[in-house]
């Protein structure tokens, strides 16, 4: 799966917005919380991952345990196609602190982001548990996102600062 594009140019502090998301500005812009696990791709009532070659594949259930044990719980399998991120135990080493192996929605939930400026950005990142944000356009599949890091963050969060 391609990476969407950085809404930022240049490293901290001497970053600034790509021009060419001047539509992040809107208010019709949704932005959400950038997940730090593994994404799959659902489709029809079946499971999808992206290989090491770029290639959309089925999910080998024997292999995957992560993805087999949030796939057979009803309460956590999805529901919807679309693209979600794995997360819990195991899974990129559960940054988020689940307890159990979840699916998440791409998109879901919103975070307010009122001040998208970099200054604001980074404001908002030091108070969300988040490895980036993801801003959406409203009408168009048009993406592009913004790292802990690019912010001059760290992440993983220090237990320290948590």
């Amino acid at each position: 799966m391609l990476r969407a594009p950085s809404l930022l140019v240049g490293t901290w502090p001497d970053v600034r917005r790509d021009p060419r998301f001047s539509w992040v500005d809107d208010p019709r812009a949704t932005a959400s919380p950038a997940w730090d696990g593994t994404t799959y791709y659902v489709r029809w009532g079946k499971i999808f991952v992206v290989d090491a070659a770029g290639s959309i594949v089925p999910v080998d259930m024997d292999e995957d345990v992560q993805c087999a044990e949030a796939w057979n719980d009803l309460n956590t399998r999805p529901a919807i196609d679309g693209h979600y991120e794995l997360l819990g135990p195991g899974v990129e080493g559960n940054r988020h602190g689940f307890r159990l192996n979840l699916f998440i929605r791409h998109g879901v939930p919103t975070v307010v982001a009122k001040d998208r400026s970099p200054e604001g950005l980074r404001r908002l990142m030091e108070v969300l548990p988040y490895g980036g944000l993801v801003f959406d356009h409203w009408e168009r599949s048009w993406r592009c996102w913004v790292t802990r890091g690019e912010l001059g963050l760290p992440w993983p969060i220090p237990e320290e600062a948590e």
